[in-house]
């Protein structure tokens, strides 16, 4: 997948919990997206590590081509304007998205970029 103009390798964690003797969790999805690292622990073992936590797997946007896009990057636009205190982004379909703000006492109309 390419991410920020870098191929990234991504991932989803699956836990597996063996002390619950009566009902075990085996190969739980949490469904989290993770950015996987190409370093290794310094312990040795060679399983893969965790760079970043992007989200959920429900989180995602999807485009009308099918492209999946992380909610990330209007996350930082949004909270870059000066005045909204709580925001909601809502894809109602694959051409749609609605915005719902909760204007804060800084909150003037027209873009206020917080310095």
């Amino acid at each position: 997948m390419v991410f920020a103009g870098k191929l990234e390798l991504f991932g989803k964690i699956l836990c597996t919990d063996l002390t619950n003797y009566a009902m075990p969790s085996i190969r739980y999805a949490l469904r989290h997206i993770v950015v996987l690292s190409k370093s290794k622990c310094d312990c040795g073992k060679d399983f893969p590590l965790i760079k970043s936590l992007e989200g959920r797997s429900d989180d995602f946007l999807t485009l009308r081509t099918g492209k999946l896009i992380l909610p990330m990057p209007l996350r930082v636009r949004l909270e870059m304007i000066n005045g909204i205190y709580q925001y909601r982004l809502i894809q109602e379909n694959t051409d749609t998205f609605d915005v719902q703000i909760v204007k804060g006492a800084e909150f003037q109309r027209g873009y206020n970029r917080r310095s």
